[in-house]
């Protein structure tokens, strides 16, 4: 797995997540930080076979911005889609798909970073 630590959250994977750009903001050792991640992977797993891949990923990030329009939030930037989907590529590794236990330790490893790193 490439270095995890690069552009802003996502996401979750991520969530996130995933795949996500919006990481809980629980603890990874909460089950309230499980269940977000799971739920996350879950909705970008169109499939259902255990890995979400690029194309899952982008069509995840198209449907969460549609969403978010939808309920009067501002769109997701291209920008923002674009790091979402670096940050899902971190996550998933050479093999450019992810299963739930990658974007878990992804999203783990970027908390953890981020309590380390020193504020500005």
């Amino acid at each position: 797995m490439r270095v995890l630590i690069s552009a802003a959250v996502s996401a979750a994977l991520a969530a996130t997540a995933a795949i996500a750009s919006d990481p809980p903001s629980a603890t990874p050792a909460d089950a309230q930080w499980e269940a977000d991640i799971e739920a996350a992977f879950k909705l970008a797993d169109a499939n259902s076979d255990g890995f979400v891949t690029v194309d899952e990923c982008k069509a995840y990030w198209k449907a969460r911005s549609a969403e978010d329009v939808a309920s009067g939030k501002p769109a997701m930037t291209e920008a923002e889609m674009a790091a979402s989907l670096e940050d899902f590529l971190d996550a998933a590794g050479d093999d450019k798909q992810a299963t739930l236990a990658e974007v878990k330790s992804f999203y783990k490893a970027r908390m953890e970073a981020s309590k380390a790193a020193p504020a500005n």
